[in-house]
């Protein structure tokens, strides 16, 4: 246990990731994110802030919490094309075809309204009482982890980060090498500053142990937490995603479109269907945004005659859609190899879908018991049991019934157990105000 037992004087979340990212298009650490600040805002605590990394004025800015929660809203509808005379806008195209290509760049954006740009907020002054949450993704910011660290050894400051998994140092082969560098120089400072770090499973707990004792780091507390499951309701919005249509049958795989989630085996999968039974095969729904080396792929699904009318990509979802998907899918597969957790997995058990996912890493974790787990390289093993789950309906009521056992866990409960991990380890951190109301989430 951490000896930094103090009263907490203000807790400050790192929001940088999400005051940039697209909320209307989000990935795992985005939705663990929002799920975990809009927990924490609803509850009210009264010294709970938000900042953001400046690593070129060397620290962090305050962030309005309203200016967040804006950033949740559906965004605006782009706006109407102003009707210019017929003259000025061949006068423009003519004069753009006369210039070489870097002059038309220059000429479009001198052309664009250029609003002004307000003062940048002052940098923050943590104090040694105060405690900094970093929720995942920090990494994409190249020397945020040593600006953190540099803040924590001046002023005292607590750290902790959430650690999703380590797969870009343990399986490089599926990262762009900025990315490896990246995450790299991100990871060993944040053990190092860090007086406790949370996991998302049990399995990314080991592996932060073993990374540790191979590079000679002293590992802080590691506390695991489970990720949330629950979807917010659709309400009104419950017509089906565009490409799909209500009543149509289909098989659902969510997750961002990158080598590592291993859609390949789902692209020659599908097509050794396809040419087994033509129009008697359902559609399988693929709904993530695409990621890195994933253009060989998306190419292949677009043109194989077998796959582009029986493989319908959805690259943007929000909650309330793959809520839609979740509920009208026949069942879902997942077949990456390698995860910190699996989060649509346990969305689907949420949903009581049965699912056939790959046995690697933390995946077994998820349902112990109702996933069909199978070897991601293993592509008769996977064609025979979804074979059997399409055509064998005794088969999809067995694994159904399975999937129905699951006991979903809370965005909120999460968030809590959170705050329980961190008070244990850094004394009273969250505190509500004297009317203990809280806010809307």
């Amino acid at each position: 246990m951490s000896s930094e037992r103090e009263v907490v004087e203000t807790v400050w979340l790192d929001a940088s990731l999400l005051m940039v990212g697209n909320l209307h298009q989000p990935a795992g650490i985005l939705r663990t994110s929002a799920h975990l600040f809009r927990a924490w805002w609803g509850s009210g605590f009264s010294n709970f802030r938000l900042c953001r990394i400046d690593v070129a004025r060397g620290g962090y800015s305050l962030v309005e919490p309203e200016e967040l929660m804006r950033r949740f809203e559906p965004p605006p509808p782009p706006p109407a094309p102003r009707p210019r005379g017929r003259l000025a806008a061949r006068a423009a195209r003519r004069l753009a075809r006369a210039l070489p290509a870097p002059a038309r760049s220059c000429l479009r954006a001198l052309l664009q309204p250029r609003p002004a740009r307000p003062a940048p907020p002052p940098l923050l002054d943590f104090g040694p009482g105060d405690l900094l949450l970093h929720l995942g993704g920090s990494w994409v910011v190249p020397g945020s982890s040593a600006l953190t660290e540099q803040i924590h050894r001046r002023r005292g400051l607590r750290v902790c980060h959430l650690i999703y998994d380590l797969i870009p140092v343990l399986l490089p082969q599926f990262f762009p090498q900025g990315m490896i560098d990246a995450f790299r120089d991100y990871l060993v400072p944040a053990i190092r500053q860090s007086g406790l770090l949370l996991a998302i499973s049990e399995h990314t707990r080991r592996d932060l142990e073993l990374f540790a004792r191979q590079e000679g780091l002293a590992l802080p507390p590691v506390e695991v937490v489970r990720l949330g499951d629950d979807l917010p309701p659709a309400g009104a919005r419950c017509a089906p995603p565009p490409g799909l249509a209500a009543g149509h049958p289909f098989v659902l795989s969510v997750g961002t479109l990158e080598v590592r989630k291993n859609h390949h085996l789902l692209y020659h999968l599908w097509r050794r269907l396809a040419q087994r039974h033509g129009d008697r095969l359902p559609r399988l729904v693929l709904a993530g945004a695409p990621g890195w080396m994933a253009d060989d792929l998306l190419h292949q699904l677009r043109t194989d005659p077998l796959t582009r009318d029986s493989v319908v990509h959805l690259p943007g979802c929000r909650d309330w859609e793959l809520g839609w998907l979740y509920r009208h899918c026949l069942f879902t597969l997942y077949p990456s190899h390698y995860e910190g957790w699996g989060l649509p997995v346990a969305e689907a058990l949420a949903y009581g879908k049965p699912v056939v996912c790959s046995d690697a890493a933390s995946l077994p974790e998820v349902g112990p018991g109702m996933c069909v787990l199978l070897d991601p390289c293993d592509l008769p093993a996977w064609l025979a049991a979804v074979e059997r789950l399409l055509f064998d309906p005794a088969a999809l009521r067995e694994l159904q019934e399975l999937a129905r056992g699951f006991r979903g866990t809370s965005w909120q409960g999460t968030a809590a157990r959170c705050v329980a991990h961190l008070e244990r380890h850094f004394g009273p951190a969250f505190r509500l105000p004297a009317s203990g109301l809280a806010r809307p989430a």
